[in-house]
């Protein structure tokens, strides 16, 4: 999984869709050099569609983005989570508990999450936007320790962490 954090605006959903692209290619490379290896029938089984046609299989990648109307259980199973720190903030507005949510996404192994820098700046006086930066904060900590890469991006440029 790749985690890619930042200030709002940085770029990281950017950086993250361009990951998943890439490996999607290089998969698609490795798929390719297998193939290559296989004897034509085999092949031509493999790729038969239910209504008897040859084709490729694509493979939509699922994204959820907690910045819009996604529900915080559409996040769940997600290829690409966008604004893992707004989906914290539905889930604590609906009075549910934000680390079992997270306990939740990471187990369903999203491929690249991002998230905002929210605990920067002056701390708020409002007891809740006080504990949601909190609860944002722990959720990053969770999935950085997760992570097999970590990006900071600023200005649009990444920074690998991890």
């Amino acid at each position: 999984m790749i985690l890619v954090v930042g200030g709002h605006g940085q770029g990281q959903e950017t950086y993250a869709r361009m990951c998943l692209k890439e490996f999607d290619e290089q998969q698609n490379i490795k798929n390719e050099k297998n193939k290559k290896n296989e004897n034509k029938e085999t092949r031509e089984k493999e790729d038969t569609k239910q209504d008897g046609t040859l084709g490729k299989t694509r493979v939509e990648i699922r994204i959820a983005d907690g910045e819009t109307d996604d529900a915080p259980k559409e996040a769940i199973g997600a290829d690409l989570v966008l604004n893992l720190h707004a989906f914290v903030r539905k889930v604590m507005e609906a009075g549910e508990d934000p680390q079992e949510f997270v306990t939740d996404l990471l187990r369903s192994a999203p491929r690249a999450v991002t998230i905002d820098e929210v605990g920067c700046g002056i701390v708020p006086i409002d007891a809740f936007e006080r504990r949601y930066r909190d609860e944002a904060g722990v959720a990053g900590q969770r999935f950085a320790a997760q992570a097999d890469r970590v990006i900071r991006m600023i200005c649009g440029i990444p920074q690998r962490i991890r």
